[in-house]
């Protein structure tokens, strides 16, 4: 969904995050058991990229699957 003049604003974190918010980068802040998602061909863990409450709907995870 584009919003037409939506901005957004960067803060740095006073110390550790433990809310499911809205970030980048770091470590996810999980609302259940941790579930890291490993890459089929190498078997490592794909980097973790951000997370984002969309719309009302906390915990939605970014990873870079490359």
């Amino acid at each position: 969904m584009f919003l037409p003049g939506a901005r957004l604003r960067f803060v740095s974190a006073a110390g550790p995050v433990r809310a499911p918010v809205t970030r980048i980068g770091g470590r996810p802040v999980w609302l259940e058991e941790p579930q890291w998602p490993f890459s089929r061909d190498t078997g490592r863990p794909f980097p973790f990229v951000g997370q984002f409450t969309w719309f009302g709907r906390k915990g939605r995870f970014l990873w870079d699957c490359v």
